[in-house]
């Protein structure tokens, strides 16, 4: 079970890593007034920056209508900005809802992983008597 903790526990570090970059997971509830100051920063100056790469990608998508794969390639540019800016805006605004969703998830596995601990205590001390070792063949031979 240890393996499968640690898997999980790097799978919810690589969600939070790769979600406080894009915005969309939940600060923790008693984190400080400057980490909060420097996360909201961080929220608008990137949606500032997408969407300053976005109305570029629009206009050029305009002018270069004609050509079907420099419009394919802005247009496909222009989804992904788009879903990225609205992951944000979406996440901004559930953020209460996803912070009590992680905390639900982390506390689950925990107390999934403690039933799991202890079944595997009451079993091995049930059948701890039913174990033959080496040492008891090695004397029945003798």
């Amino acid at each position: 079970m240890t393996i499968i903790y640690l898997k999980f526990q790097r799978i919810l570090y690589i969600l939070r890593v790769l979600g406080t970059f894009t915005n969309t997971w939940p600060l923790y509830p008693d984190v400080g007034k400057n980490e909060y100051i420097l996360r909201n920063i961080y929220y608008y100056v990137a949606t500032f920056i997408l969407m300053a790469v976005w109305i570029p990608m629009i206009i050029s998508a305009y002018k270069n209508r004609n050509d079907v794969g420099i419009l394919m390639k802005n247009m496909s540019h222009i989804a992904a900005i788009t879903e990225a800016v609205l992951n944000s805006i979406l996440c901004r605004i559930k953020k209460k809802q996803l912070q009590v969703n992680t905390f639900i998830i982390k506390k689950v596995f925990l107390i999934e992983l403690l039933r799991f601990v202890d079944f595997m205590i009451f079993f091995f001390q049930r059948n701890l008597s039913m174990i033959v070792t080496f040492d008891d063949i090695y004397k029945e031979q003798v």
